[in-house]
C-alpha cells in the first residue's frame, strides 16, 4: 500500500493510502448529510466501483474509503467520487 499525510489543522491528520485489494471492486454505501439551508439530515446512498483510496482522519481515527464510477448517487450529487465511512460500506464478495 502507497501513503501519504496531510495537516489541515494541527489535530486533524489525514493519511491517504491506496488498498490493490479492494480497487474496482462494487460497493454499496449508505450514510447520512446535512441539508443545506436546514436543521435536517437526510438519507444518502451510493453505489458504484472502489477507487482503491482509504483515508484515515482524526483521534480516535475514522476510517474512510472512496467511491466512484457510480450506478447509483443521490439526485443532484454532482461530484465524481465520494469518501464514505468504512462501517456503511458493503463489499460485493462475489
Amino acid at each position: 500500500m502507497s501513503e501519504s499525510k496531510q495537516a489541515f489543522q494541527d489535530d486533524d491528520i489525514r493519511e491517504f493510502t491506496y488498498d490493490d485489494s479492494i480497487a474496482g471492486k462494487y460497493a454499496e454505501a449508505d450514510g447520512g448529510s446535512h441539508v443545506p439551508g436546514t436543521n435536517f439530515a437526510a438519507r444518502q446512498s451510493f453505489a458504484g466501483r472502489l477507487t482503491g483510496r482509504r483515508m484515515t482522519q482524526g483521534n480516535p481515527p475514522w476510517r474512510f474509503l472512496e467511491i466512484g464510477e457510480f450506478t447509483e448517487k443521490p439526485e443532484g450529487f454532482t461530484h465524481e467520487m465520494v469518501w464514505c465511512h468504512e462501517d456503511d460500506v458493503y463489499i460485493d464478495t462475489a
